[in-house]
């Protein structure tokens, strides 16, 4: 199932709150690495897009909290246009990295977490836009 482009306004988000082209250019990039270690870095540069684009909107430099970056991450994923964002993420959370130091591979498992965190978020605001409109009909 593909994730349904989300919108500010489904996040209760004001549009002009932050711009996140960047985010989504560089989530779109995750579909061209061929590692999961790749894959990670570039997740990595994806949430420091966002954190990046939010201090900008804000003035300053701001703490993004999960539940902020959650819906944020979530959207950047509706809009990354990825041809198949589950494969993608099976894989990258599937295989982890036994060679990298204890910081990384915590680092790793924050990153892995928030992407699937992230996906079910999305799908799960899908699925309650789907059920909203759709008729209700009678057996």
């Amino acid at each position: 199932k593909q994730f349904q482009r989300l919108s500010f306004a489904d996040l209760s988000i004001s549009e002009h709150a932050c711009n996140l082209c960047e985010a989504e250019q560089i989530m779109s990039r995750l579909q061209t690495r061929s590692t999961p270690s790749e894959m990670l870095h570039t997740l990595r540069h994806c949430v420091r897009a966002i954190t990046t684009a939010v201090n900008t909107a804000s003035g300053g430099e701001v703490h993004i909290a999960m539940d902020e970056l959650l819906p944020l991450l979530g959207l950047v994923l509706s809009r990354a246009n990825l041809s198949h964002p589950h494969t993608l993420i099976v894989y990258v959370t599937t295989f982890h990295l036994a060679s990298e130091s204890a910081h990384v591979s915590h680092e790793w498992g924050f990153l892995q977490t928030t992407l699937r965190a992230s996906a079910e978020y999305v799908l799960n605001l899908n699925a309650t836009r789907s059920s909203v409109t759709s008729p209700v009909t009678s057996p």
